[in-house]
């Protein structure tokens, strides 16, 4: 099912113009309405004043004019307030007719945008399919030439050129089956799906070393290693650890460059974590022996026997 773009609806702009019309004749209206009560209140409460005695009893007089007066200012209320009514109900209208449109408005904008992806995808699947023709007979060609290929390689090198093009005609008539949706109101509109962003890897300060012995260092999750005469970077602190024990060299040191003639450079690609000195475990420090300071086991006493070999300082 094709659906061809609508051109603007011109009904979205006239209903604008009207709207904007008929809300700054509300607010008028609101403004005399407002007056006419203030008019009508004052009235009133002057005949109050007449009648309670507060003013000149000649005053009284002056009653019909104040009734003619309260009439007027009521008939003006009531007048104000049916308008009010009227102009508030064709807003409403108005309102409705105006959200109607745009909705429909975003649809076809929305089926549109799906139909020309699904043009632009049907366009380039055809582009694929030409050049998948091309391709087949240059396939079978260089297959019936090796002759020891195995049964299945060519079925399996012919799907993989032209399963593209079926997958893809798919996907046109989905779009297009969700455009014609969309247009005709089957179709909820909703926010686009927005994939966030992936965080910036932290940026973590290296050094370069080259490794005199088998290292390894963890990074988050994972254990990374450096094989004996090989080059790396791992972390700061890590660089300065195997520094510190003699694990690795700076590049400018002399001594590297008659390694790297001596030796060679190795690959780290088959040493594991196992084989290596573990830079972010510290030093085993040698067991306690329970003796006083300056006292030592002789190889004797280390091998069983009570022989002690007293190291401090003669009495």
């Amino acid at each position: 099912m094709l659906f061809k773009k609508k051109p603007a609806d011109p009904t979205i702009a006239n209903l604008e113009v009207e709207l904007a019309g008929l809300r700054a004749r509300y607010a008028s209206l609101s403004k005399q309405f407002t007056a006419a009560e203030a008019e009508l209140a004052s009235a009133l409460a002057t005949r109050r004043s007449i009648l309670s005695g507060d003013s000149d009893p000649s005053d009284k007089t002056a009653l019909p004019a104040i009734d003619q007066r309260i009439a007027a200012a009521e008939r003006n209320v009531s007048g104000l307030r049916d308008a009010l009514q009227v102009v508030g109900g064709r807003i409403d209208s108005v309102e409705d007719r105006l959200a109607t449109s745009r909705l429909q408005n975003a649809r076809d904008t929305e089926a549109s945008a799906a139909i020309a992806e699904a043009d632009a995808l049907a366009a380039a699947l055809d582009r694929h399919a030409a050049i998948g023709a091309e391709l087949l007979p240059l396939v079978e060609a260089g297959v019936a030439r090796i002759r020891n290929c195995a049964p299945d390689y060519l079925p399996r090198i012919s799907v993989m050129i032209t399963t593209p093009p079926l997958a893809g005609a798919e996907l046109v008539g989905r779009l297009r089956d969700y455009a014609a949706s969309v247009a005709g109101g089957s179709v909820t509109l909703g926010r686009p799906v927005v994939i966030p962003a992936p965080e910036p890897a932290p940026v973590i300060e290296r050094k370069q070393l080259f490794a005199v012995s088998n290292i390894c260092w963890r990074e988050g999750a994972e254990t990374k290693v450096a094989a004996k005469y090989s080059f790396c970077s791992p972390p700061l602190a890590a660089a300065e650890t195997a520094l510190a024990r003699d694990l690795a060299r700076e590049p400018e040191n002399p001594t590297v460059a008659s390694m790297v003639a001596t030796f060679g450079t190795s690959s780290s690609a088959s040493l594991q974590p196992s084989m290596c000195t573990d830079l972010d475990k510290p030093i085993a420090s040698a067991p306690a022996t329970g003796l006083p300071p300056g006292v030592e086991l002789s190889d004797y006493a280390r091998r069983g026997t009570r022989t002690v070999t007293i190291s401090g300082p003669s009495i």
